[in-house]
């Protein structure tokens, strides 16, 4: 279904005022010719190596997304915590955008 196209209700429909949301930062990224054997993988947020990073997902592994032109897309998504404090304060969406394709790109 092309969510573009939905109807909000439809996905809202007995949902309690209670859920908080958590922010996060994504990012989708295009690789060329990336050769690995995995379609996901999570980040515990502790490890510095990984920086802000709390999943990526090859999005071109999912049924219709597929690429002709041997390119993969891959979203980043930021751990809560770090998302947390890098969004502290922050309120021009151009850029926390620039700052999360920097932090997610480059962690």
């Amino acid at each position: 279904k092309d969510l573009a196209k939905a109807d909000v209700r439809e996905f809202t429909s007995g949902i309690t005022r209670n859920i908080k949301s958590v922010k996060s930062l994504t990012a989708m990224v295009v690789f060329e010719n990336m050769n690995v054997n995995f379609n996901g993988i999570q980040f515990d947020g502790k490890d510095p190596k990984f920086g802000s990073l709390g999943w990526a997902a090859r999005d071109t592994s999912k049924p219709g997304r597929e690429r002709e032109d041997d390119r993969e897309c891959w979203v980043l998504q930021s751990h809560p915590d770090a998302a947390k404090e890098l969004l502290k304060g922050k309120r021009n969406i151009g850029a926390i955008r620039e700052m999360a394709r920097d932090v997610l790109v480059r962690d």
